[in-house]
């Protein structure tokens, strides 16, 4: 029987570390796509000294209204709406900027 025992938990203990490393790997790369998803819009931001006036500001108005669907509200959480507005305005931000002449 001690055999037996022996062997389950060396099974056991091999899934567990594997299943440990596995969410710890998963861990960092959601931090590492949050960390970027987070820089930017501040990148964005910065990037549109070149665009002509009328535009710049619609970009602006754009990026704020990303940021504002996007930022976390503790009482509940991030609504169907507000990931909708985040995409409206990311397309909208893509058609301002293709429609830039080179």
């Amino acid at each position: 029987m001690s055999p037996f025992i022996a062997i389950v938990a060396l099974v056991y203990g091999a899934l567990l570390g594997f299943t440990v490393v596995v969410a710890w790997q998963q861990f960092s790369s959601t931090e590492s796509i949050v960390a970027n998803e987070a820089s930017a819009p501040t990148t964005m931001y910065r990037q549109t000294v070149a665009v002509p006036e009328p535009e710049r500001t619609q970009i602006h108005q754009l990026l704020r209204k990303y940021a504002t669907a996007l930022t976390p509200d503790p009482d509940k959480q991030t609504s169907d709406d507000a990931i909708g507005n985040a995409r409206a305005g990311i397309t909208q931000m893509y058609r301002i900027i293709g429609g830039q002449t080179s």
